[in-house]
């Protein structure tokens, strides 16, 4: 996007927010990479506080991307406030409003051994299919951004930001949110612990990631792409980063990006740009305070430190990340040998598609016909919170794969991947120990030839060692826990462990800072 419209499209955001103070810094200044990353804060007259983190070539770019995490994240909040919401079991919906206006859990990809059936009540929010804008009715927690906004017993999993998308046009929002969703579809079982080291051939990549990644090794950060998979016809990849410096921050070897688009040359310079990005966010949430006192603005620090509740982290997570910020950066690579950094098989970038278009419509035509051919449908939830000013969405796509590793999330799709693979064996045919029953619709379980069970101790050995690249406690509460556990304080003190998986809000590295520029 040239930079004039770069600040036309900012100000529109800033725009959809009602009063309130907004407080704008780079935090790029604690890194040595060079990337601009923009961080934002907004303090709405209604209470609600909203957070943005931008990255980008420019601070001009950097800064739309702030901007636009900034109201995707307040108006999926406030849009989601306003929806009705029904409470009943799927049988009793569909009695009363048809088996075409309320979407099967079953489709949604739920937590393998999860204890839903059709009798289970659950809390409901409507949402319209995009084709045609029927209204349909879907569990609220796959609407709602945070596990605060749906706060019941019965909610099937957590509450995530995955499908999101903010545009100064209703396309590109739409873009963004589902492009988000191929990028976890494309890479939910086959990266981080589940690396199948699909390398990517440097010397086939296009020049402007070159020269990109020569910038950065030049400074210490040495990055290699690598493919995930295409999935609904579009490229999804990733870029890990390996600091060779003699920084001894234990996390700089731990930046990732990743990138999914239509044309492999965008998604891999978004994933090589979010690497970057990543590196810097990483120190900026987890370095000594010191270092990140002559970054912030006055009264930072006090304010951050009192929002923290560790009781209130998911405490899998949080125990991660404070034993890998415990540890020497040596400990971490040697962790991410056989994952991160394997490498099996070199991969010419020049065989992906490269669908480019003149307009933004003509890319997301190309990106529902591809939908399409898979039996994939689109819903989508408009946020009415803007004010006309930008566009905020929520894209669900029944059968799209995420967050197999978090939390056992597993649909058709990816059970047929799993049983295509020969290097890991996460599925079994019957039930037993270690072992917890994937849920599915009767049509799927035949096409798949009956029913499966996911190897959950299996697949949570290999997710442990590496499980803070997967979920991350809040910006700043594992230093803040180890800064505490100096003072005396026992873990147990701290966290009290009794936060249950589904306690936290979304901090996840598998939804890292978004740009929204696109």
């Amino acid at each position: 996007m040239p930079q004039p419209l770069l600040k036309i499209a900012t100000e529109k955001y800033r725009k959809s927010l009602p009063s309130g103070t907004l407080q704008e810094f780079r935090i790029d200044p604690v890194d040595y990479l060079g990337v601009p990353i923009v961080n934002v804060d907004f303090w709405a007259e209604d209470g609600l506080v909203s957070n943005g983190i931008g990255y980008g070539r420019t601070p001009e770019a950097a800064q739309l991307g702030a901007y636009g995490e900034l109201c995707e994240e307040r108006h999926t909040i406030a849009g989601f406030a306003e929806l009705p919401q029904e409470t009943g079991s799927y049988r009793s919906l569909v009695e009363k409003y048809g088996t075409e206006k309320v979407i099967d859990p079953l489709t949604l990809v739920l937590e393998a051994g999860s204890p839903y059936d059709e009798d289970y009540e659950l809390q409901w929010v409507p949402i319209r299919r995009y084709a045609d804008g029927l209204e349909c009715w879907v569990p609220a927690e796959f609407v709602a951004c945070s596990n605060g906004q749906v706060d019941y017993p019965n909610r099937l999993t957590t509450a995530i930001r995955n499908g999101s998308g903010a545009g100064d046009t209703e396309t590109r929002a739409l873009l963004h949110g589902t492009l988000e969703l191929l990028q976890r579809d494309g890479n939910v079982d086959c990266f981080r612990a589940l690396d199948r080291g699909l390398v990517i051939d440097p010397e086939t990549l296009p020049q402007d990631c070159k020269d990109l990644i020569a910038e950065l090794a030049e400074k210490g950060l040495h990055v290699t792409c690598k493919l995930a998979r295409v999935t609904c016809g579009c490229v999804s990849v990733y870029a890990v980063g390996d600091d060779r410096t003699d920084d001894d921050f234990p996390l700089s070897v731990t930046a990732t990006g990743e990138g999914a688009d239509t044309d492999y040359r965008t998604a891999l310079l978004k994933a090589i740009t979010e690497c970057a990005s990543s590196h810097g966010r990483k120190r900026f949430n987890n370095i000594d305070w010191p270092e990140v006192e002559g970054v912030v603005p006055e009264g930072f620090r006090e304010r951050i430190l009192g929002d923290i509740d560790l009781a209130k982290e998911e405490a899998r997570a949080l125990d991660a990340m404070v034993v890998w910020l415990s540890g020497s950066r040596a400990e971490l690579r040697a962790k991410l040998a056989d994952n991160v950094f394997l490498e099996r098989e070199i991969i010419d970038c020049r065989t992906l598609p490269a669908n480019r278009f003149d307009t933004l419509e003509e890319q997301w035509f190309f990106v529902l016909e591809q939908l399409a051919a898979e039996g994939l449908t689109p819903y989508v939830f408009r946020s009415g919170t803007t004010g006309g000013h930008c566009h905020v969405v929520k894209m669900i796509v029944p059968g799209i794969e995420q967050e197999l590793g978090s939390y056992h999330r597993l649909g058709e799709r990816g059970v047929r991947r799993l049983l295509e693979r020969e290097d890991v064996e996460l599925i079994s045919r019957q039930d037993g120990p270690g072992r917890k029953r994937v849920l599915l619709t009767e049509a799927a379980e035949i096409r798949l030839g009956g029913s499966c069970w996911l190897e959950t101790d299996r697949l949570d050995k290999l997710i442990e060692p590496v499980y803070a690249l997967y979920r991350e406690p809040s910006a700043h509460a594992a230093r803040y826990a180890i800064d505490q556990q100096r003072l005396g304080y026992t873990s147990d003190e701290l966290a009290g462990h009794s936060a249950s998986l589904h306690d936290h809000q979304d901090t996840s590295e598998e939804n890292p800072t978004s740009n929204h520029s696109h």
